[in-house]
């Protein structure tokens, strides 16, 4: 794989998973009907999630590609992102100096890891189908 083809991939990675963790985000606030008072807690939701997601992410290496990406890279996302929500709640919590629910804690990570791997599921099977048309 050459350099631009993984920065490629992690690019694609990384901007697929901030996505998801907006839509996640936006969703959370729709549904629990505080979209539309969120100005401060909506912004300050979603950069802590996406600090907490880099900060477990990276050493965990979420985003290392190579030519035999098997669906094994799934379980890094796994486990980054069960390891990154109780460090966002607590992020979310202190910036915004409301305590921290474990109920929420537990909704916030299993719906973000669900969207997470979904996600990774997707973008796997696509780069799977793709090394397979160029093999041919």
């Amino acid at each position: 794989m050459t350099k631009q083809a993984k920065f490629f991939s992690v690019a694609i990675l990384l901007a697929g998973d901030i996505v998801v963790l907006c839509i996640t985000t936006v969703i959370g606030f729709v549904y629990h009907n505080s979209f539309s008072n969120s100005e401060q807690r909506l912004p300050l939701t979603l950069f802590t999630t996406v600090i907490a997601w880099l900060f477990v992410g990276f050493p965990l290496k979420v985003y290392y590609t190579n030519d035999r990406m098997t669906s094994h890279h799934l379980w890094r996302a796994l486990w980054a992102s069960i390891l990154a929500a109780p460090m966002a709640a607590f992020l979310r919590g202190w910036v915004l100096d409301r305590p921290i629910l474990p109920m929420f804690i537990i909704a916030f990570g299993g719906i973000n890891t669900l969207a997470i791997m979904i996600w990774r599921s997707v973008y796997l099977i696509f780069n799977l189908m793709r090394k397979n048309n160029e093999r041919r």
